[in-house]
């Protein structure tokens, strides 16, 4: 086996590896947290599960699913 044959072999695994890894990282869901101030005061951290013109699904860190109207976020 040659020099540029075993080059090319390795740098082809290295780009097959490296795009799977890129794959599978975009199936993992987003994991980004928020917070969330209401105009009683007080303040949310989860994540963002759904919106729509009225609400905001939130998954809360310590209680789970809950919908914030958006007239009650300042």
């Amino acid at each position: 086996m040659n020099t540029k044959s075993l080059c090319f072999k390795i740098c082809a695994l290295v780009v097959l590896s490296l795009t799977a890894m890129f794959c599978a990282a975009q199936d993992q869901p987003d994991s980004l947290s928020y917070y969330i101030q209401t105009t009683d005061g007080n303040t949310y951290r989860g994540q963002i599960l759904a919106r729509d013109s009225l609400s905001i699904l939130f998954n809360l860190e310590r209680f789970g699913e809950h919908s914030f109207l958006k007239t009650e976020i300042k």
